[in-house]
């Protein structure tokens, strides 16, 4: 029997493309340290959901990205988290707000 993963994914409102990857730095036989390394500029730290949960992805070597455009294909939002439960609790809280805005959230929710 093969391990699978079911799971409701969140879906923010995207007027160009969305996309949801796991682990992508192993498909260069990456970690996730050197892929922040490599990539600076989009792994910046507000890009994850916070700063102990970007430690957890390098600790764990474990990355959900889910990478969007809300209005129109030249603007982007991305968020990153260590689980899938975490990254879909932290849009849902995101998504809730009034206005939608990339970054970090000020008080992130913290995973269970």
């Amino acid at each position: 029997m093969s391990e699978y993963l079911e799971a409701s994914i969140v879906i923010p409102p995207h007027k160009g493309g969305f996309s949801l990857t796991h682990n992508e730095h192993l498909n260069s036989y990456e970690t996730v340290a050197a892929a922040i390394e490599l990539a600076p500029d989009y792994f910046r730290e507000n890009a994850f959901v916070s700063a102990e949960d970007r430690q957890r992805c390098i600790d764990t070597n474990e990355m959900w990205v889910a990478h969007w455009y809300p209005a129109t294909p030249v603007a982007f939002c991305y968020l990153c988290a260590s689980s899938l439960e975490f990254l879909n609790m932290v849009l849902r809280v995101r998504l809730s707000a009034p206005r939608q805005t990339p970054g970090r959230l000020d008080n992130p929710p913290k995973p269970a």
